[in-house]
């Protein structure tokens, strides 16, 4: 029960079920192509503008993960460490401490994952995966038929995740994408 409970718990604040509607497109105050900057940052001063959007020139991989009987490839940096010495890295870290935590897949996701999989939902249920990174458990939610809304701060990792879905067999344009909300 204890199981469960934390479970459910960590459902709520990782994936969050929402019955708002899914946004295929630009919308009014949307974000979407909005620049980093300091200024708009609690604590920080510093007026230049640098995009969210890293860079990973390394090579990939995609790999398979089984999750109670069935199977799921996530595409994934094959070496995600060398981000870290990334000049543009380097310097957003030094600006508001941002990390490439995307680049790994973190064995929460995979916790969340199980919880998911083989669970049923109502046809058509919506869900968000907030700071989805490589995006494991929003691609299992999307087998299992959740509408799914991928947002993340950086750019990159939805990349990594529009490749994972086409390994999945998932039609790319029934992916919504989002940069930061």
């Amino acid at each position: 029960a204890v199981a469960g409970n934390v479970m459910r718990t960590l459902l709520q604040l990782r994936f969050s079920i929402s019955d708002d509607p899914i946004i295929k497109g630009e919308c009014a105050g949307s974000n979407r192509d909005a620049e980093y900057s300091g200024v708009n940052r609690p604590g920080r001063t510093d007026e230049v503008e640098v995009p969210i959007e890293t860079h990973y020139d390394g090579p990939s991989v995609t790999e398979e993960h089984v999750l109670s009987g069935r199977r799921f490839l996530l595409s994934r940096p094959a070496d995600p460490d060398r981000l870290l010495n990334d000049p543009l890295i380097l310097e957003l870290n030094r600006r508001d401490d941002y990390m490439p935590y995307w680049a790994y897949l973190w064995p929460g996701a995979f916790l969340l994952a199980e919880a998911i999989v083989g669970a049923t939902y109502p046809e058509g249920m919506r869900a968000l995966e907030i700071g989805c990174g490589l995006g494991l458990p929003g691609l299992v939610g999307v087998s299992e038929g959740l509408h799914v809304r991928f947002t993340d701060l950086d750019r990159t990792p939805l990349r990594f995740l529009e490749r994972s879905a086409a390994a999945n067999g998932f039609e790319p344009q029934g992916l919504a994408r989002q940069y930061p909300l």
